[in-house]
């Protein structure tokens, strides 16, 4: 069944008056990818299109060598490597969802999309972070400006630092979404970035009474001077106050949906902006590597900074920058385990045998493995050649070979 065999049938059997409609199949199909990469997905294959018109050729189902081809004229074009296998993805992808072969597992746009990872290889940029320091000169300057724009940027800013919290998520925090008590604020997400099955995950923000940069506080002053409980079903950071005294009809605009987040980033630059040179680099991400790096500093296990930061993989490394003197403390372990783990030494006085080193006794070795050689050595069979010589080119090896049902352990002088 062709693709459009397909929705032809899919239309008469919505048809019938079942209480689904063909547009109710394909909008939850398409949910498959978030909305934005949909959106992203279809400009791809709308200039691939273009492309393969140009060449006279099909796009859909599209030959190897036109994506290929295509793939080629964007690296020529200067696209980094990220965005050219995000156009790779965007046709397979499209490919896939018409049921067509994907052209992009074929061998050599495989090797195209490795050849532009060299050709077009960039240095890794890693976002500035942002340290206390400058959160509170931040924080201070906008509370002395004494306006609903800047409390509300206050609020984000010192909610996102304190919960890990991206832009996307702090403003599409409902009310019912927080809950402020005095020794922290608990945050409900109900969907992120890393959470397509939308399962929730839950942050924590904790206050800091002596500091003006506690989210507690500014979340209870932003509050306060907006007129918002924390029981009602409105957005935490809508747009109401950019026009606090706009009505309609002589009833308040409120709650008319969350803040653009164009709209955030445009105050944060100009604030930034503002306040001098040392804080242009920032951007709103500043606060969560900021917040990451502040904790990794303080030598936080690995596994409690990725339950804060909601990272469901190692990749909270990338956040990180760590100072001088926590890279120092733990490169100081280095010589702890060295010698916890060291081996005792030769005994001098012992006899020595003509067929091992000095300065290493197989009495060293744990009794456990010495038996266990014994053991697999016995009901083995011989090395192999290759991995004989391999032993005998080395003047003195103390080597663990594994073949299959073949693992020795020993030292060998040539």
């Amino acid at each position: 069944m062709t693709f459009s065999d397909f929705w032809e049938d899919v239309a008469a059997v919505t048809s019938a008056g079942l209480g689904v409609s063909l547009a109710d199949v394909q909008s939850v199909a398409d949910a498959a990818v978030a909305p934005n990469t949909l959106t992203r997905y279809k400009s791809v294959f709308s200039a691939f299109s273009s492309f393969a018109d140009l060449a006279g050729r099909c796009s859909m189902p599209a030959s190897p060598s036109v994506v290929a081809s295509w793939l080629v004229s964007l690296v020529h074009k200067g696209w980094a490597p990220a965005s050219i296998r995000s156009a790779a993805a965007a046709l397979s992808w499209e490919h896939r969802r018409r049921d067509e072969n994907d052209p992009t597992e074929h061998k050599t746009v495989v090797l195209v999309l490795k050849g532009a990872q060299r050709v077009n290889a960039r240095p890794i940029v890693h976002k500035e972070h942002l340290d206390l320091p400058r959160l509170s000169a931040l924080l201070s300057h906008l509370l002395k400006i004494d306006s609903m724009p800047g409390l509300r940027l206050a609020a984000l800013l010192s909610l996102s630092f304190a919960a890990f919290l991206r832009l996307s998520d702090a403003i599409s925090l409902q009310v019912y979404d927080v809950a402020v008590s005095h020794s922290h604020v608990s945050v409900s997400l109900r969907s992120n970035k890393t959470d397509p099955e939308r399962l929730g995950s839950t942050r924590i923000a904790a206050a800091a009474p002596d500091s003006s940069v506690c989210p507690v506080r500014i979340l209870r002053l932003y509050a306060s001077r907006l007129g918002i409980t924390f029981e009602s079903g409105e957005h935490v950071f809508d747009v109401r106050p950019l026009w606090p005294n706009f009505t309609a009809h002589g009833v308040p605009l409120w709650g008319r949906g969350p803040v653009r987040p164009d709209n955030i980033r445009k105050q944060f630059k100009l604030l930034c902006a503002e306040l001098g040179p040392s804080f242009e680099s920032l951007t709103f991400h500043s606060c969560r590597a900021g917040a990451a790096s502040a904790v990794a500093n303080d030598d936080i296990d690995v596994l409690a900074l990725k339950r804060l930061g909601g990272w469901s993989s190692f990749a909270c490394s990338t956040y990180v920058d760590l100072k001088t003197p926590a890279l120092l403390d733990q490169a100081k372990r280095v010589w702890s385990l060295s010698r916890s783990e060291r081996a005792p030494s030769c005994d001098e006085s012992a006899p020595q045998s003509a067929d091992f080193s000095p300065s290493v006794s197989v009495a060293s070795h744990p009794a456990s493995l010495r038996s266990k050689r014994r053991r697999r050595a016995s009901s083995s069979s011989p090395l192999p050649v290759h991995q004989r010589r391999r032993i005998q080119r080395s003047s003195v090896l103390h080597r663990s070979v594994v073949d299959e049902d073949v693992e020795v352990d020993e030292l060998f002088i040539s």
